[in-house]
C-alpha cells in the first residue's frame, strides 16, 4: 500500500513542496520544484564521482542520486560543485536541516546518512533577493558491517591530532598547546557502525550522548592536562578513543597591567577614498500591461442572392370536352353592363403527368441548422475478462534498518581466541616541559628552544610571554613569527618584542618555549 505525504519546505526567495511516496518502507522525493526565470540559476552543479539522474541542466531543479556505502559507516561524504549565472548567494541545506555556505566554483563536502535524504541548495540575488531551489533526492543503500566499534573520522574543533587518524589508533594529542583563554572544546565522530552508538566525556566526569558527524555540545577545559573520551557501543561491545588537549598555565611572572599612557596626537586627515566600483545592474523591470482591444470592425454587405433554378417542363394539357352547337349570330346590341361571373365549371381530369424535367442547378448551401440534443448514454457493455498477470516489478530499495532488538541472554564463555596482531603505533609517557626563559629587549627578536627527555618525541609545543620584573613592556607587544619542531625532540619559538620604553627604562618581555613529549612506540 503507497502512502503520500505533502511537506513544505521555505527557504529565502523560494518555496518548494516535496511529495514522499511510502512504499515498502523507502521513502522517494517526488519534487514539485519551480524556477523562476528572473532569479538566478544555477549553470554548474556536480558531486564529484558521482552521477546525478537525470543529466544537470540549468532549467531542471529536480535530480536524484543513488549511491552504496560499500566502505561501511552510517553515511557517505559527497563532494559538492556549485557555480550561478549571476551573482549569488549560495548555500545547501543538509539531511539535519542545517544550512551549509557554498562558494562558487569550490568543491564542500556534505555528509549524507545511509537511507533517503534531500539535499536543497539555493542561490539568491544580493541584490532582489529573489532565489532559485535545486533539489538531490540522494538514496544511501546501508552497509553490511555489524558489531564494529572502530570510529572511521574522529575530529576536536579546528585542532590538528597526532599522530594522524587511522580506526585501529585509540590515543592522540593535540599537536598545540592551547592558549589559556580558551576554555572549552568540541568534538565530531561518525563510527564505522550505523547501529552504533556514542558517548564523550572529559576528565573523567559524566558522559553525554554524542551524535554521527554532529558537533558536541562544548567541554570545559582547565588549565594543564585534560583527557577527552569517546566510547563507541555496539551489540554489548565497546570501545574507547582518548584525545589528550593540554591548555597553558597563566604566566606566573606577569605582574599587574600599569596606567594606560597619555593619548597620543591626532593623525592628519587622510586623503579621500577611491570612488568604489559601480554597483550590478539592477533586475529587468516587469513587464507592461497588455494594451487596450480594438473596435469591433462593421458588419460587412449582405452577398448577392444566388440565381433561382429552372422551372420544370410542364405536363401535357388534358383532352377538351364536345363543344356544343353554335347558335345563330343575332344583331349585334348595345353592349350591356357586365354580368356577374357565371359559377366555375367543373374541372377537367387531370392530365396524364408528363416526363420529370432536368434537375436544376444546385443552389447555394444555407446556414447549418442548430445541433440536435445529445441522445441518450448507451447501456453499459459487459466487463471483458481479465488480462494475464502482469510480469514481476523490480525490487525496490532495501528499507531502513529496523531498531536494535533487546540484548539476548549472555551465553556461556568461548574459548580465548588468537591474539591479534600488532595494534597502531600509540603513546605513552605524555609531558609538557618548558624551556629557560629567554629574555627580549625592546624592538628586538630572539629564539628559545626546548627540548625533551632522551627516548622521547616532540609532538607539539608552543609558548608563552611573561613581563620581568621592572619592565614597563606588556605580553601583547611580542609576536611570534615561526614556532615548530626541528628535530624529533626539540620544539623551536621565534618571537618579536614590538615594545618601546622612554630612555633609561626597560621595555624587555621573557620567552618561553613549551614542548609536549611522549614515547612514540
Amino acid at each position: 500500500m503507497n502512502q503520500r505525504i505533502r511537506s513544505k519546505i521555505f527557504l529565502p526567495g523560494a518555496l518548494c513542496s516535496l511529495f514522499l511516496l511510502i512504499s515498502s518502507g523507502v521513502a522517494i522525493a517526488q519534487c514539485k520544484l519551480t524556477l523562476k526565470p528572473l532569479a538566478p540559476l544555477l549553470d554548474t552543479l556536480t558531486v564529484t564521482g558521482e552521477t546525478l539522474s537525470p543529466t544537470f541542466d540549468s532549467n531542471n531543479p529536480c535530480y536524484n542520486l543513488s549511491l552504496v556505502n560499500s566502505a561501511g559507516g552510517s553515511g557517505r561524504l559527497l563532494t559538492i560543485t556549485v557555480h550561478a549565472n549571476l551573482p549569488a548567494t549560495l548555500s545547501v541545506r543538509d539531511f539535519s536541516n542545517k544550512l551549509i555556505s557554498l562558494e562558487p566554483g569550490s568543491a564542500t563536502d556534505i555528509f549524507v546518512p545511509n537511507g533517503a535524504s534531500t539535499l536543497l541548495i539555493s542561490a539568491v540575488d544580493k541584490v532582489s533577493s529573489q532565489g532559485n531551489t535545486y533539489s538531490i533526492a540522494v538514496s544511501v543503500a546501508a552497509p553490511s558491517i555489524v558489531g564494529n566499534t572502530d570510529l572511521q573520522q574522529l575530529s576536536a574543533a579546528d585542532e590538528s591530532l597526532f599522530p594522524a587518524f587511522s580506526a585501529a589508533t585509540t590515543s592522540y594529542a593535540l599537536t598545540s598547546i592551547l592558549s589559556a583563554k580558551v576554555t572549552s572544546i568540541t568534538v565530531s565522530a561518525v563510527p564505522a557502525d550505523p547501529a552504533a552508538t556514542m558517548q564523550v566525556s572529559i576528565n573523567d566526569g559524566p558522559p553525554v550522548a554524542l551524535q554521527p558527524g554532529a558537533v558536541s555540545s562544548a567541554l570545559p577545559l582547565t588549565n594543564g592536562s585534560n583527557n577527552i573520551a569517546i566510547t563507541v557501543n555496539v551489540l554489548g561491545s565497546s570501545k574507547i578513543y582518548n584525545i589528550l588537549a593540554s591548555v597553558g598555565e597563566p604566566a606566573p611572572q606577569q605582574g599587574p597591567e600599569g596606567p594606560p599612557g597619555p593619548p597620543g596626537p591626532a593623525g592628519t586627515k587622510g586623503d579621500p577614498g577611491e570612488r568604489g566600483d559601480s554597483g550590478p545592474q539592477g533586475i529587468p523591470g516587469l513587464p507592461g500591461d497588455p494594451g487596450l482591444q480594438g473596435h469591433v470592425g462593421d458588419t460587412g454587405a449582405k452577398g448577392d442572392k444566388g440565381d433561382k433554378g429552372d422551372q420544370g417542363v410542364q405536363g401535357t394539357k388534358g383532352d377538351t370536352g364536345p363543344a356544343g352547337a353554335k347558335g345563330d349570330t343575332g344583331a349585334r346590341g348595345d353592349t350591356g353592363p357586365d354580368g356577374r361571373q357565371g359559377l366555375a365549371g367543373q374541372p377537367g381530369g387531370p392530365g396524364a403527368p408528363g416526363p420529370q424535367g432536368d434537375t436544376g442547378a444546385t443552389g447555394p448551401q444555407g446556414a447549418p441548422g442548430v445541433p440536435g440534443p445529445q441522445g441518450n448514454t448507451g447501456a453499459t457493455g459487459p466487463q471483458g475478462a481479465t488480462g494475464p498477470q502482469g510480469a514481476e516489478g523490480p525490487r525496490g530499495s532495501t528499507g531502513v534498518p529496523g531498531p536494535q532488538g533487546a540484548t539476548g541472554a549472555s551465553g556461556p564463555s568461548g574459548l580465548s581466541g588468537p591474539q591479534g596482531p600488532q595494534g597502531s603505533p600509540g603513546l605513552s609517557g605524555v609531558q609538557r616541559l618548558a624551556s629557560t626563559p629567554v629574555t627580549l629587549l625592546q624592538q628586538s627578536s630572539g629564539t628559545a628552544i626546548a627540548t625533551c627527555p632522551a627516548g622521547k618525541t616532540a609532538i607539539g609545543g608552543g609558548a608563552n610571554t611573561s613581563v620581568p620584573t621592572g619592565s614597563t613592556a606588556t605580553t601583547d607587544s611580542m609576536s611570534v613569527s615561526a614556532s615548530f619542531s626541528d628535530s624529533l625532540t626539540t620544539w623551536t619559538v621565534t618571537a618579536f618584542n614590538s615594545a618601546t620604553a622612554p630612555t633609561k627604562k626597560d621595555a624587555s618581555l621573557l620567552l618561553t618555549v613549551h614542548v609536549i613529549c611522549a614515547f612514540v612506540q
